[in-house]
């Protein structure tokens, strides 16, 4: 399969996939917690309306900016992996 046209770059994804999915254990865990701190959070930080409670909020751009983080980490290592190997 080719994959932004070199296929090696599927068989070190693979390779990274590994540590990334060992690593969403503990976020999973993280988040079920989050969750769970609802009822203990006072009425105006979880209150909801039209738009999400400022709970919500902060897990949601805390989420957000995670995964932009990640998704720069993994494309700036392929790119530097495959940099070299070309030169």
């Amino acid at each position: 399969m080719i994959f932004f046209g070199d296929g090696r770059v599927a068989e070190y994804v693979a390779t990274l996939l590994l540590p990334h999915g060992l690593i969403l254990v503990p976020v999973t865990f993280v988040a079920w917690l989050w969750l769970r701190a609802i009822p203990v959070l006072p009425h105006w930080m979880t209150v909801e309306g039209r738009y999400p409670s400022r709970w919500e909020l902060c897990g949601i751009v805390s989420a957000g900016y995670a995964a932009v983080k990640e998704g720069g980490w993994l494309a700036a290592k392929i790119k530097l992996r495959f940099a070299k190997s070309e030169d």
